[in-house]
């Protein structure tokens, strides 16, 4: 297992991954794994006990690396089967 990263803040950051998967009418599995590159507090560092803004502001970033994953994951989700498409020989 990794070890989560710090910043000069010591808190710990979480890696967030989603593996896309495709399994083809063959019975063949492909998968990509993506992983955000936004730095998402952990849970234990989220600040709920100060201020609203101070919360929004942690959670504003676990979204925004939400948000970036799903991106990732669609484009990974494409390439994946755009890959498949080019194995096909093209009719002459």
């Amino acid at each position: 297992m990794e070890k989560n990263n710090t910043k000069d803040t010591g808190k710990k950051k979480v890696k967030i991954k989603y593996t896309v998967s495709i399994e083809f009418e063959d019975g063949r599995v492909e998968e990509k794994t993506v992983t955000t590159d936004k730095d998402v507090i952990s849970p234990s560092d989220m600040d709920v006990s100060s201020t609203k803004e101070n919360f929004l502001r942690d959670f504003d970033k676990l979204e925004k690396a939400g948000v970036e994953l799903r991106d990732k994951a669609g484009k990974a989700l494409m390439e994946l089967y755009a890959d498949e498409i080019k194995k096909k020989k093209k009719p002459e």
